[in-house]
């Protein structure tokens, strides 16, 4: 029997084979495929490489689960301000069933809100789709006191946190409300805002709800802005941001709510361990400190300053004294008779059952007798103090009236130690010189008290007074600062905090300024990094959520309280930003500025349905702008620059808000539709084969979008969020030399970068949701699970496969990309759309049986009915296969071989 080909799926040939083509099906066109692509090579399918991990450990979760960042933050809501908004609320749904650690509310403060002026937030459940009448158990934070310049300002907004003194227990994916309350004044001129938006993505849990005293009135177009961090939290370790900082050969990146770097070595490779980058130049004490008293002043001087705003009444023959002090310019001389400073009582220092830390410096002049160095008290118990008993020999712990430690202590007179006083988790640490001395189980409910005293007892009967010098003395509620041994402070305590701690912004952009800084922008503020040290903030620079630099200027865009706005520095000075540098994007639409990026000298800014030209012009004005399309994107970080090479060059590659991909050349637009899209899904029988499509996008998490182009393949990579997903699962991918569009899955990533990396070649790095970077295309699996690979045909109608053919056999021509062991490719088909696929058939390739170019494998598959059509599945952890081509092979209804010879 002499074997004709009938129909040929797709042409493999390339001087390999002498078929003659009936039909030809381009295997990059088919409508239903995942994880294949042509990498820039016609009609062959490769399947995709793995990714491994770079880092040996996961970058340590701040336990961030659930929250809504500030973004364009141009609405308020007021707190107080009359008797109509007596509380307000927002809805969430945690992510992670546990502990709630903290909460944090994006507020600000208007004139000085009086009476009791406290606020407290607290966690209802749901009723109705609004807060029932009582916090959940536990559920009610600390109060924080509002006039407490550390906490609040007039300014501008903070994060302000909020404590429990038990922490409660939420369940995730149940309906809950964040409730803030205020007991100060209602009045119309001193009140509290929280920051809302309602230009921005809507948070898809909850929305704001105002209470007027007796009812609660949902608003389902604004969302509050806030953060909850929840033990284990889901987002704790988000890897947001990834950048490559070439010109001081390492690589940022933003995982959770920190900063950290990870170097590379003289090859450029990747160490593969992230350390944390502190950020120094952040206004206003930490919320956690309740009273610091650096003891600095004009010697002698008997007035005492507390940073936070608290009154400090001297006592006796207490001054400053500038002969002796640890850090700063003096400290506190106590001489042991009468002297001795007395606090009001404050809800500060009520720490309940919660972590709290106090510490200072002392140096004693005698140490004899009994001596206090603090005391909280009523007139019975003591609530809490801390004291050096029994002629200088034994260090004393009460908490509520029992002494809870009695460690040996021996101080000489005339040295300087440091002292710290710990509860963390029900646990009570008395740390000298950083070093832990003693520790015991407690929680205390430390609730009470009339009067805080530092250098005595507060004990007529028994005063104790403290003989010597104090400095530096801090009182910090809600927090452990150290849960292990430690070293001890090297500076005196500053308000220009360092710490690794940003923000939840999901907007992040940065730049590789001309002297080698990296300007690092969210939507809380611009930061710089040198590469070495702490990064520091740019505090002259405007808040906003988009930033680039072009032609020695720095720009923001989306500027807070003005969506439409964008901002310029001064000609090479990133820190200097002149009020009327500014550029304006209104389009009268309710539309607002999604995004920026430079395309042939030109910087163009996009909206959602727009994109604007901005042209240089050197003076008078130095910039103008012009509108020039209809068409915009909903995602700043789709947008990516692409070489076509030829007479088209570079062009701008976006997502287009009606869910396409555009390729704009600075002029002309070309839509590209998807292509991968069945009409019906009957020819899929699980959920994983499901098709995939742009349809499928889903903008409500279009902020989360990013995408990537790997020049070496030919590739722009979107990483989006698709159907009921609240996360990355997916990517699609634009051949942009055959223009091939196809999807990948398990791409769960955050964020991505194609860095200078091994050997000074780009490699495609991304980063996850569990504290990872990874090295796309790199081995055989993802990340240690398989890889579920497919590919279905068109439907072959009878008409090109006729059905006057008989003994069908189809021809998988297919070779291995890795000189690896063996692969197995699985081979379904059905010849009638009323039935479903056939068990699959395993087609193998080993590489050391087969001859270098190749195999073709052949399967039978009987005889036509209505229709014709394949699959071909690879779900392993196998090295990747090339597919070269499909051939359909069959004989001639009532021809033999003896018919043929004579026909």
């Amino acid at each position: 029997m002499i074997k004709t080909p009938i129909s040929l799926i797709n042409d493999w040939s390339g001087g390999q084979d002498t078929k003659t083509p009936i039909i030809s099906m381009a295997l990059n066109k088919s409508p239903n495929m995942r994880n294949f692509h042509c990498a820039g090579v016609k009609e062959r399918l490769m399947k995709r490489g793995g990714f491994a991990k770079i880092n040996t450990g996961a970058v340590e979760s701040d336990n961030l689960d659930v929250y809504y960042p500030p973004g364009y933050q141009v609405a308020d809501y007021a707190l107080r301000d009359t008797a109509a908004r007596t509380a307000l609320s927002q809805g969430f749904k945690c992510n992670t069933s546990s502990t709630v650690i903290k909460i944090r509310l994006w507020l600000k403060k208007v004139g000085t809100p009086a009476g009791t002026d406290t606020i407290t937030a607290a966690i209802h459940a749901n009723s109705s789709g609004v807060p029932n009448a009582t916090a959940i158990t536990n559920g009610t934070a600390t109060a924080v006191d509002i006039s407490d310049t550390a906490t609040l300002v007039t300014t501008a907004y903070v994060w302000v946190t909020f404590t429990f003194a038990t922490n409660p227990t939420l369940v995730a994916g149940t309906q809950y409300h964040l409730v803030l309350t205020g007991a100060f004044d209602i009045d119309g001129t001193n009140y509290i805002y929280w920051g809302m938006d309602n230009y921005d993505v809507i948070y898809q849990d909850g929305s704001i709800s105002v209470n007027d005293g007796t009812t609660w009135v949902a608003n389902s177009t604004h969302n509050a802005c806030f953060e909850i961090y929840i033990t284990g939290g889901a987002k704790g370790n988000d890897g947001s941001a990834l950048f490559d900082f070439s010109s001081k050969s390492m690589y940022l990146g933003v995982f959770g709510t920190s900063i950290y770097k990870m170097d590379k070595n003289s090859s450029g490779t990747p160490d593969g361990t992230f350390d944390p980058i502190n950020i120094t130049g952040t206004t206003g004490w930490d919320t956690y400190t309740k009273l610091m008293l650096h003891m600095d002043g004009t010697d002698a001087s008997t007035t005492f300053t507390d940073e936070i705003g608290k009154t400090v009444t001297p006592v006796g023959n207490v001054q400053i004294d500038t002969a002796q002090k640890k850090f700063g310019t003096a400290s506190g001389l106590f001489d042991g008779t009468g002297d001795y400073l007395s606090l009001a009582d404050s809800d500060d220092w009520k720490v309940g059952t919660g972590d709290f830390t106090v510490d200072f410096w002392i140096r004693y002049n005698d140490k004899t007798g009994n001596q206090q160095y603090f005391a909280y008290i009523t007139s019975s118990p003591f609530n809490l103090r801390l004291s050096l008993e029994l002629g200088g020999t034994t260090i004393s712990v009460y908490t509520n009236g029992t002494n809870r430690l009695t460690p040996t202590w021996s101080p000489s007179d005339g040295t300087q130690y440091h002292i710290a006083l710990v509860r963390y988790s029900g646990t009570i640490t008395l740390y000298i010189d950083g070093v832990a001395l003693s520790s015991v189980a407690d929680t205390q409910d430390i609730s009470t008290g009339d009067a805080f005293y530092i250098g005595y007892r507060g004990d007529p009967a028994d005063q104790r007074y403290f003989n010597g010098w104090i400095d530096e003395f801090r009182f910090s509620k809600g927090i452990a600062r150290w849960t292990a041994d430690f070293t001890p402070p090297t500076a005196a305590y500053s308000n220009t905090q360092s710490s690794s701690t940003l923000t939840s912004s999901r907007y992040w952009t940065f730049g590789d300024w001309q002297s080698g800084t990296s300007l690092i922008n969210t939507d809380i503020g611009l930061y710089k990094y040198t590469g070495s040290g702490d990064a520091a903030v740019v505090s002259g620079a405007p808040l906003g959520k988009f930033f680039t630099i072009w032609r020695n200027y720095c720009f923001i865009f989306g500027i807070r309280g003005n969506a439409n706005q964008g901002r310029y520095s001064d000609l090479s000075d990133y820190t200097t930003w002149t009020a009327t540098n500014t550029l304006n994007f209104n389009t009268n639409d309710g539309d607002v500025v999604t995004g920026v990026r430079i395309l042939k000298g030109k910087m163009f800014v996009f909206k959602r349905y727009s994109v604007h030209r901005v042209s240089y012009l050197g003076s008078n004005p130095t910039f103008q702008v012009d509108p020039i399309l209809g068409v915009g994107t909903p995602s700043h970080y789709s947008i990516k620059e692409v070489d076509m090479g030829g007479d088209i060059g570079s062009v701008l590659i976006f997502l287009t808000t009606d869910k396409k991909l555009a390729i704009f050349d600075g002029y002309n637009i070309q839509v590209i539709s998807d292509v991968i899209t069945e009409e019906t899904n009957d020819l899929f029988a699980s959920a994983d084969d499901q098709p995939l499509s742009f349809a499928d996008i889903n903008l409500s998490y279009a902020d989360l979008f990013h995408a990537v182009v790997k020049h070496d393949t030919y590739e722009y990579i979107l990483y989006c969020v698709l159907g009921s997903d609240t996360v990355i699962n997916y990517a699609f991918v634009l051949d942009y030399r055959t223009g091939g569009i196809y999807p990948y899955d398990g791409q769960i990533f955050a964020s991505s970068l194609y860095g200078l990396s091994t050997s000074k070649a780009k490699i495609l790095y991304t980063a996850g949701y569990a504290g990872y970077m990874f090295q796309m295309e790199s081995g055989n699996s993802d990340n240690d699970s398989a890889i579920n690979a497919y590919w279905v045909s068109g439907k072959i109608k009878p008409s090109l496969a006729s059905l006057m053919n008989k003994m069908l056999q189809i021809g998988l021509h297919l070779k291995e990309i890795t000189s690896a062991s063996t692969i197995n490719l699985a081979l379904q088909y059905r010849l009638d759309w009323n039935v479903s696929w056939t068990t699959a058939e395993n087609h193998n390739f080993d590489h050391n049986d087969e001859l270098a170019f190749g195999k073709t494998s052949l399967s039978d598959i009987g005889t036509i009915d209505n229709m014709f059509q394949i699959k071909l599945k690879d779900n392993s952890t196998n090295p990747a296969p090339t597919i070269y081509g499909i051939d359909l092979y069959g004989v001639p209804l009532g021809l033999g071989s003896g018919d043929r010879a004579t026909a």
